[in-house]
């Protein structure tokens, strides 16, 4: 009964995440994680069980580990979910032919969709349960780290709401929207998440911390 088999819990993904860091990072230097979706997640445990390795942390439509899992449904053998990602591509930004290929890809393959049955499956069981989403939110509150949300409008995984949490819940971050975006900014409008990416480094370089007030001004902006 291997990892393999059983998937990757949320926890194990962030301390393999951690370990990475540990390995490869010079002593003194910390990163920037950037993360996707789940990977969003991740990346939150991450910045909680490792603020020493970071400087700062992107957030893309990301799920929300204050908030309860939503059901990711695969359909049978997961062939639902090439059709509910299909779906998903017509409410944004129409991607090249190239990036549509990137994201269907993986489902497409029998032992493909075995294995992210296997991976989904893991992560709701272990998404944190109501105790500990309280404890992540009060421990989300203290964190100094700088945080950039980046999102999709459109998303129907991932809604805003999420979006809005997190810039409740982190007191240092800030939030841009594209309104034309759904779940793939970052396939979507690559120019857009790339400039936001480098005005977000640039920042970090020059202060140390990403200030609402003053980094990007007094609103949100697209």
């Amino acid at each position: 009964f291997t990892l393999r088999e059983r998937g990757f819990t949320l926890l194990e993904h962030a301390q393999l995440v951690r370990a990475i860091l540990e390995k490869f990072v010079r002593l003194g230097q910390r990163v920037v994680l950037v993360g996707h979706d789940v990977g969003g997640a991740i990346a939150q445990l991450c910045m909680l069980h490792a603020p020493e390795k970071l400087s700062g942390v992107v957030l893309i439509n990301s799920a929300c580990i204050t908030q309860a899992a939503a059901q990711l449904r695969t359909g049978w053998s997961g062939l639902g979910m090439r059709r509910k990602l299909r779906r998903l591509m017509r409410k944004g930004i129409k991607m090249d032919l190239r990036h549509q290929k990137l994201v269907l890809r993986p489902w497409e393959s029998r032992s493909g969709r075995a294995l992210l049955k296997s991976a989904f499956g893991a992560w709701e069981r272990t998404w944190p349960g109501p105790f500990e989403r309280r404890a992540c939110r009060d421990e989300i509150k203290r964190a100094e780290h700088a945080v950039l949300l980046l999102w999709g409008s459109r998303d129907e995984i991932n809604p805003a709401e999420n979006a809005e949490e997190l810039l409740r819940l982190f007191p240092n971050s800030y939030l841009f929207e594209h309104e034309r975006c759904g779940h793939w900014p970052y396939l979507e409008d690559t120019d857009w998440v790339e400039n936001k990416l480098r005005e977000f480094l640039f920042t970090l370089h020059a202060t140390g911390s990403l200030n609402r007030a003053s980094a990007y001004g007094s609103k949100p902006s697209a």
